[in-house]
């Protein structure tokens, strides 16, 4: 199945934080993000994990680590 309301049988949808999902071969994944929010491990499971825009491990982006804070996506 492709539909991410059926996603590899009928009662199963395919329900992500902060992500628009996907079905690919009956397994839900992430296809794509809400504006400020990223999948930073890559786990499908657990959408899009990661709020950009305060996370100084994740700021702004995925591969963006900060020594201080992280602001609005940019580190302080």
């Amino acid at each position: 199945k492709i539909d991410p309301a059926h996603c590899g049988g009928c009662a199963y949808a395919c329900a992500l934080d902060h992500a628009t999902p996907s079905c690919v071969a009956g397994a839900c994944g992430v296809k794509r993000c809400e504006a400020g929010y990223g999948d930073c491990n890559g786990t499908p499971g657990d959408g899009c994990e990661v709020d950009l825009l305060s996370d100084p491990a994740h700021c702004g982006t995925c591969a963006t680590t900060c020594t201080g804070t992280c602001a609005a996506g940019q580190c302080q």
